[in-house]
């Protein structure tokens, strides 16, 4: 099956630099990503990835804390779940698409190519497309900061069909999301690429649950023995090796007092009717900023954790 990804060629920030580089991949059907003080990590399975990023990097390192994770994610995606045949969209920072292209290589390492594509050899890890320029400025903003990341068929085809002059509205099942829009619709949006880049964001222990009838954990209905209709659960993951449920929910302009009882009552459902032998539940509450009165509410639960968003979709520790 075809799959779709998003990278970037190189910080947009130095347009010059930019340029030249993205310029060098059209020419020579390349793109790459960096992390090159890891030096060739291509035959690297995720946990030696991980024990090589914690050698070679400080925790004091700014980018460091909170995304080793999607680090490690990232490269492993890069060289083992890309495959020829599958779509690369290269992004000029977060509203400019570049180039469309079809991967026709397998992903490798090279230094001495990276020297010539940038001259410092800061993206060593190539893999091999064939590009066809697709130049698109989008009027909103529509691409996360992710180095690498995967969209859906329907995201592919709705960035790739925008029409400035018609100033139409993206779309696929939900609308592309600015900063400046509501933060009830940024949530909607930010919850499908949290699902679409789960492992990303999440360590690998931690999975979107299934049922044993094959039904999802995302937007999972809540069912009682009567049928009755309890909620629906935003994300329900499972981490297998410390052995519990994880609630997530994300705060979607609900009040503080609402999304704590939500949350709280999804997270008793879990463990009355999922919950098996010493299994326990955990909650996430994702929201965009703390107020007092959802602090006030999570003190009395330590089951309870809140991570924020960023506008570019990243998630960030809440600092206690």
């Amino acid at each position: 099956m075809k799959k779709y990804y998003i990278i970037a060629p190189f910080d947009s920030e130095d347009k010059k630099k930019y340029e030249e580089v993205w310029n060098y991949d059209f020419k020579h059907n390349t793109i790459a990503i960096g992390w090159n003080e890891l030096k060739d990590i291509s035959q690297k399975n995720k946990k030696d990835i991980k024990k090589k990023i914690r050698e070679v990097y400080s925790p004091e390192d700014e980018w460091y804390k909170g995304k080793i994770t999607r680090v490690k994610n990232a490269l492993y995606d890069f060289y083992h779940n890309i495959n020829v045949g599958d779509i690369i969209l290269a992004r000029k920072g977060t509203k400019k698409l570049v180039g469309v292209g079809e991967v026709i290589g397998k992903p490798y390492y090279s230094v001495e190519e990276a020297k010539k594509r940038d001259g410092t050899g800061a993206c060593p890890n190539f893999i091999k497309v064939k590009w066809q320029k697709k130049e698109i400025q989008y009027s909103e903003i529509v691409f996360s900061i992710f180095t690498i990341y995967s969209i859906d068929e329907n995201k592919f085809h709705a960035l790739t069909e925008y029409s400035m002059d018609e100033k139409e509205i993206i779309e696929s099942d939900e609308k592309i999301i600015t900063s400046q829009e509501q933060e009830f619709a940024l949530e909607k949006y930010l919850e499908q690429f949290i699902v679409d880049n789960f492992s990303l964001i999440f360590d690998d222990s931690l999975k979107i649950w299934t049922s044993d009838e094959g039904e999802s954990g995302h937007q999972f209905t809540l069912l009682n023995d009567n049928l009755e209709n309890m909620g629906r659960i935003d994300i329900l993951a499972k981490n297998e090796e410390e052995n519990y449920f994880l609630v997530i929910e994300l705060k979607k302009g609900k009040s503080s007092d609402r999304v704590v009882g939500q949350i709280s009552r999804y997270m008793g459902f879990i463990k009355e009717y999922i919950c098996e032998g010493d299994e326990k539940v955990k909650g996430l509450i994702i929201c965009k900023e703390m107020d007092e009165k959802l602090d006030l509410a999570l003190k009395s639960n330590g089951n309870i954790d809140l991570n924020f968003y960023e506008v570019d979709f990243t998630l960030k520790e809440n600092i206690k």
